[in-house]
């Protein structure tokens, strides 16, 4: 099963999260949450697959998350996810990542993971 729960995250961590959400939303940009702590289980198929490039991933200490814009919604329904790696959001979130403290993994080389945060 797949944690999308933010009270999984370090409390620290989670906090950086919440300002990164409070920040992005007051800017017209909401998220939906993919995944936030690993089992080592999850952790390893995804490294198999090659959808993870390590087995020493944050997401097994609580201290990463996953998420995806969503571009059109009729609260509570989710209509249309951003999936693409082009699109101009990307920099604010990069922007809104670096004040949060936190690693966005768009900024990658070689493996970018544009939905991916983690505590530095």
């Amino acid at each position: 099963m797949i944690d999308k729960s933010l009270s999984s995250l370090v409390f620290e961590f989670k906090l950086k999260v919440y300002k990164f959400l409070a920040i992005t939303t007051e800017k017209g940009i909401y998220f939906k949450v993919l995944e936030t702590l690993r089992t080592e289980e999850r952790q390893r198929e995804l490294f198999r697959s090659g959808k993870s490039q390590t087995m020493g991933s944050k997401h097994l200490l609580g201290k990463a998350v996953d998420v995806v814009p969503v571009m059109d919604y009729d609260y509570p329904k989710v209509r249309e996810l951003l999936w693409r790696p082009d699109h101009k959001i990307w920099t604010t979130v990069k922007e809104v990542a670096e004040t949060c403290d936190l690693t966005w993994g768009g900024n990658w080389v070689g493996f970018p993971d544009y939905f991916h945060l983690q505590d530095r």
